[in-house]
């Protein structure tokens, strides 16, 4: 499980790469249903699709995404062994990748 500091450093490393930056395509693993809770995928791609990130906060060991236009927030907890990867537009996902923004 991601420390504290560990996660508190990830969140500084988004904030600076992804700030006001647009979400243009998402993904979401139909195989793995606990992935997003509270809404139905499909909801929360048509949700993201277009949002500008405003900023990256932490309550915790939870990542909080603010986004623009008044569309809320998206909540991110990296689990036992969750990872994020910045990858260039159009790099193969490994097997194990459940979602991809």
């Amino acid at each position: 499980m991601p420390e504290l500091p560990e996660v508190e450093t990830l969140r500084r490393d988004l904030e600076r790469s992804i700030l006001g930056r647009m979400a243009t395509e998402i993904w979401i693993a139909p195989d793995v249903p606990r992935l997003v809770q509270g809404l139905a995928p499909e909801e929360l791609r048509q949700r993201l699709i277009g949002a500008r990130f405003q900023g990256v906060q932490r309550r915790g060991k939870l990542l909080i995404f603010l986004l623009s236009d008044g569309r809320g927030h998206l909540l991110l907890h990296r689990r036992m062994s969750g990872n994020l990867l910045h990858r260039r537009n159009g790099t193969p996902a490994d097997p194990y990748t459940r979602f991809v923004l």
